[in-house]
């Protein structure tokens, strides 16, 4: 077994922040975007100073379609997850039954 220093961890465990912080910044413009107006949005240099709005929210949640297209995602998503969870279970149960492998087993190999 290795063993790291302190000062190794705190470098690590930097690193992997870093890593994280660069993945969520697409999702953080996303959501302060979501409160900008039109114009501030596409403005070019962007605009770092607003006056939030939840006009876009209301627009979303008035316009009916929107509860559709969420509907019609659940379903699929639901759906696709049942299926799949279904025949996993199957195929486990067919290879434990042939293998002799306890259950337990091939819940954690799955």
């Amino acid at each position: 077994m290795v063993r790291t220093s302190y000062s190794q961890k705190i470098v690590f465990a930097l690193a992997g922040w870093l890593v994280v912080g660069a993945f969520m910044l697409p999702f953080l413009w996303m959501v302060v975007g979501s409160f900008k107006t039109t114009l501030d949005f596409l403005s070019y240099p962007p605009v770092w100073l607003f006056s939030p709005t939840l006009d876009n929210y209301r627009q979303v949640f008035v316009d009916n379609t929107f509860l559709h297209y969420l509907l019609n995602s659940t379903i699929v998503a639901v759906g696709s997850t049942v299926v799949g969870g279904n025949r996993c279970r199957a195929a486990r149960s067919a290879h434990g039954a042939r293998n002799r492998i306890p259950y337990s087993a091939l819940c954690a190999v799955s």
